[in-house]
């Protein structure tokens, strides 16, 4: 029964798939962050389906990349986008850390954050456009497991970076967990999904995975050095980097040839 109320804490947080809503206790909770990137195998399976009714319908490419960048907006609420727009919200005000924490924190949105929101937009508009074009099952595949891995890695960091505020929602959410199984379930979670990418398409698998390694590894360095460790709002702010990087991962492997 724990292990559910946790699940339904992590899909009530950062998604709107229809669950039961349980008071945020500290057994509800020391699990349900593990659980977060079961709303990307959700978004994952939905991605895979788009792309089969856009292929036998014979849908546009232009109306597959709007709908499959607006898919995991919508499953998840749009809370990563919001999480996106506050973090280069405050990165482009060049002000001190603490003002840059009041700014991620401030409900108002500033211009920067339409503009690098509409840019982002854009761009991962723009690429999936592309990758429709290539008309590869395998390719969609890898893309689609991009959502589970990107939440696997968001939680990861989470657990494992130090947190800017000490306080928040995420700093709730990994103050309580069990850390253990936490890790545990994380790993395990990390490796079925890359087995499963590497099965669809090692090339296209294995620029999606050494992308993201690469930008773990620079988001430490770019919160501690900016924010002095991460925050709910960079954990949306990474998560939705780390999508757009898979989906260009793929693409450079076609590009090369080599997918």
């Amino acid at each position: 029964m724990a292990i559910l109320k946790a699940l339904c804490v992590a899909l009530s947080t950062y998604s709107i798939i229809p669950v039961p809503v349980f008071e945020w206790t500290e057994e509800n909770t020391r699990h349900s962050l593990a659980f977060f990137p079961v709303v990307g195998i959700v978004i994952a399976v939905l991605s895979c389906g788009w792309y089969w009714l856009c292929v036998t319908l014979g849908i546009h490419a232009f109306l597959f990349a709007v709908g499959e960048m607006a898919l995991p907006c919508i499953i998840s609420g749009g809370i990563h986008l919001d999480g996106f727009c506050d973090t280069v919200d405050a990165l482009a005000s060049h002000q001190s850390r603490e003002r840059k924490l009041e700014i991620m924190h401030d409900s108002d949105t500033g211009a920067f954050a339409v503009i690098y929101c509409a840019m982002y937009l854009l761009l991962s508009c723009g690429m999936l456009d592309e990758l429709y074009l290539r008309g590869n099952w395998s390719l969609i595949v890898v893309l689609s497991l991009a959502f589970v891995l990107s939440r696997t890695l968001s939680v990861w960091c989470a657990m494992s970076y130090k947190n800017a505020r000490g306080g928040g929602m995420l700093f709730s959410m990994t103050n309580s967990l069990h850390r253990r199984a936490s890790y545990t379930i994380t790993i395990g979670l990390f490796a079925v999904v890359m087995v499963l990418m590497l099965e669809a398409d090692v090339p296209a698998a294995a620029c999606v995975l050494l992308m993201n390694a690469l930008w773990v590894l620079a988001y430490r360095v770019f919160a501690y050095r900016v924010l002095g460790g991460v925050t709910g709002d960079t954990a949306g702010f990474f998560l939705q980097v780390s999508e757009a990087l898979s989906i260009l991962a793929v693409l450079i492997a076609c590009g090369l040839g080599v997918a």
